[in-house]
């Protein structure tokens, strides 16, 4: 975990066989029982944002942090599988928004596509939709990599 950390903040995460709360810069690590279920379809535009500038940007803006209280909605919400009760929220997405406007119309058209969550992922440029079922989120999928030309792909969150 401590290589992990050294390649990125977020890869201790990634390397997890279970779902995780993360403190720190999002290296330090405590497992959490996941109930969550549903699918993922992630769109990547043809552009990418330099996480070093997202940060300069990010810094320009002065916002207080996250409230302790979402955070504990979102953990309480992972451990009883409401996708709906999560509360995703990205620093980066209004400063990346702003940037590329099309990160705003990619979250905006995986909502009217039936996501009951939509959200830039990291500091851009793919946006992530959650979907209850697997054919609204194959549909979703098809459909707004050809309309949007976007890559798409799809994954499963959590057991079936």
């Amino acid at each position: 975990m401590k290589l992990a950390a050294k390649l990125g903040s977020d890869v201790p995460f990634f390397i997890m066989e279970s779902s995780a709360v993360g403190r720190g810069r999002g290296e330090l690590l405590s497992p959490i029982k996941s109930r969550l279920h549903g699918w993922v379809v992630v769109l990547k535009p043809k552009f990418a944002i330099s996480t070093a500038d997202a940060y300069r940007a990010i810094d320009r803006e002065k916002r207080p942090p996250l409230a302790r209280n979402a955070i504990n909605l979102t953990i309480d919400a992972v451990r009883k599988g409401d996708i709906t009760r999560l509360s995703i929220y990205n620093d980066f997405e209004s400063v990346a928004a702003r940037m590329h406007p099309q990160i705003d119309e990619l979250i905006l058209s995986l909502r009217k596509a039936g996501a009951v969550q939509s959200f830039m992922t990291g500091s851009g440029s793919a946006v992530v939709g959650l979907f209850r079922t697997e054919a609204t989120a194959r549909s979703a999928s098809r459909r707004l990599a050809r309309e949007q030309k976007v890559a798409a792909i799809i994954a499963t969150l959590g057991a079936k």
